[in-house]
């Protein structure tokens, strides 16, 4: 098994090589207060009363008291790491050396952790138990031979909240994901099986420029992503899954990149945040009509949104799945100056705002797709941290529209890809009213739209007014609408167009406004693409 540089390893990790052979007999010894361990026996441990010695990277902050165990593989094979505690404990295995091969915080429940990891026979490895946010108290820890009955090519089992650590220089080209990776280029494949029915989250976070792939146990792909959030070294994916359900995780390279990644599977379903009055926390689930808190101090950067948060700007990740499609209003209200965007699930910037009425408040209205996962960001202007409160609810400003009727949907023309398009809306009449603040009576313009193959695009309107752009489908059905995208008078929507489909582009007015503009429709940019 390879060993990675130290500096990337810390950051949690897992992984080994291809093989399957169980582990028969291993040998335990005591280190920094633990008991002697061997295999299949159960030993009681505490962590009250300890020192703070080891910092697993899954169980911030520091602080807390923890216990560390040594032990020696007498052969090649996978070993099952478990604790049972009365906190939330956490479970981190390292290496020679003190590199983190394996960190998890939470198994079947918060008061479980458990790690798979393939070992090296004659090697001493550290078993770490601590606890998530300083957390102390007793356990029970157990380690367990365990044949993983991976199929040939399967580099391993990913289990929820587990963070492996390892690198594709070692890999074979077993699988190519068709959005980014080339034949040829090297690939890791996981295991995971879904331990309950929900939503689960498959985050690549590289050294490169990594792609990520999910698939059927047979094969058959069912998602893939090549650069999420602006950043060509994460990518995710997101997916409903059954109880037992099976799938493979692949981690590839665009156009043959390859190095070190980290892998972390997400149970989004079961990482609901604190309701109305609850502590501050950091990103999980949000749903309709729930407040939670958060704050962004002492966290790390996922997004650049594009209206005032800088790069290294702390932010909170928060997953939503609307139910129903329809219009929806995400509100922040922060002791700081908050800055909030949503992002699709290819890591495509929907919609961003500053400041609402005040420096301290920020808010999008935005049409969604139901079923479709959107993370909900909340970052700072330029920086700033602290404290908020985040709210999703549906626009209530007005009941959403009737599709307007074919006699009176008349289009001004065609647009065309990458072709500027100048006219005005003055004197013009209001034939659609659209989810996102045109008020009745305000004129409007419509125009066809097809594009010559599928891919995701951006629709920008330049206007000498406070502008609005909404798309609809061929049936006359809201898509996505936007009011300000960088000022008041730019208004800008992204979305998955397919090649042979009609849509409208729909050009208003904010509460009435009026003028001229320039309409442009171009193919959605690689972010920080590289040739």
């Amino acid at each position: 098994m390879g060993i990675l540089p130290l500096a990337f390893l810390l950051a949690c990790g897992g992984g080994g090589g291809a093989g399957n052979t169980p582990v028969v007999t291993g040998v335990a010894t005591p280190a920094a207060g633990g008991a002697a361990l061997s295999i299949d026996q159960e030993v009681d441990g505490t962590t009250v009363g300890r020192r703070d010695t080891s910092s697993p990277s899954c169980g911030e902050p520091d602080g807390g008291g923890d216990q560390t165990w040594s032990f020696t593989p007498e052969e090649d094979g996978w070993f099952h790491f478990h604790v049972d505690a009365d906190y939330d404990a956490v479970l981190a295995v390292r290496g020679d050396g003190g590199s983190e091969l394996g960190c998890n915080d939470d198994g079947e429940t918060k008061r479980e952790a458990e790690v798979f990891l393939e070992l090296v026979a004659g090697q001493a490895y550290s078993v770490i138990v601590d606890g998530y946010r300083a957390s102390e108290g007793t356990y029970r820890l157990q380690v367990a031979a365990t044949d993983q009955m991976l199929p040939p090519g399967v580099r391993g089992r990913l289990v929820v909240d587990q963070v492996v650590s390892d690198a594709t220089t070692d890999g074979t080209d077993s699988v190519t994901p068709n959005c980014g990776a080339q034949a040829g280029s090297r690939d890791h494949v996981w295991q995971f099986v879904a331990p309950t029915a929900g939503s689960y989250r498959f985050l690549v976070e590289a050294e490169f420029d990594s792609v990520v792939a999910l698939t059927e146990a047979t094969g058959a792909a069912l998602d893939c992503n090549d650069d999420f959030g602006g950043s060509t070294d994460r990518s995710q994916v997101t997916r409903m899954l059954a109880e037992g359900q099976t799938v493979r995780v692949v981690v590839d390279g665009y156009s043959g990149r390859e190095g070190a990644y980290r892998l972390t599977a997400t149970n989004l379903s079961g990482a609901a945040g604190g309701g109305t009055g609850g502590p501050a926390t950091r990103g999980g689930v949000v749903t309709v009509g729930t407040p939670v808190n958060g704050t962004t101090a002492g966290g790390q950067d996922h997004f650049t949104p594009s209206c005032g948060a800088s790069t290294q700007s702390p932010d909170n990740v928060w997953e939503f799945t609307p139910t129903e499609a329809g219009t929806f209003r995400v509100h922040v209200d922060s002791q700081y100056d908050a800055v909030v965007s949503l992002w699709d699930a290819r890591g495509i910037e929907v919609a961003c705002n500053d400041d609402l009425n005040s420096t301290s408040d920020s808010e999008v209205i935005v049409g969604l797709m139901a079923g479709q996962t959107y993370s909900v960001v909340v970052d700072g202007y330029n920086g700033a941290t602290g404290t908020y409160r985040l709210e999703v609810g549906p626009d209530t400003t007005a009941p959403p529209p009737p599709p307007p009727t074919t006699a009176a949907f008349q289009t001004s023309g065609r647009v065309r890809l990458n072709r500027p398009t100048s006219d005005s809306i003055v004197g013009g009449t209001d034939m659609v009213q659209v989810g996102c603040n045109s008020a009745a009576g305000t004129p409007d313009d419509i125009w066809e739209l097809t594009v010559p193959r599928r891919g995701d695009y951006q629709i920008l309107v330049d206007a000498q007014f406070d502008s609005v752009v909404a798309l609809l489908d061929a049936q006359h059905n809201e898509i996505s609408c936007n009011d300000d995208h960088r000022t008041t008078r730019q208004s800008l929507v992204r979305a998955p167009l397919v090649r042979g489909q009609t849509y409208y582009v729909v050009v208003t007015g904010y509460q009435s406004e009026e003028g001229g503009y320039v309409l442009t429709v171009s193919r959605e940019p690689k972010p920080g693409r590289r040739p």
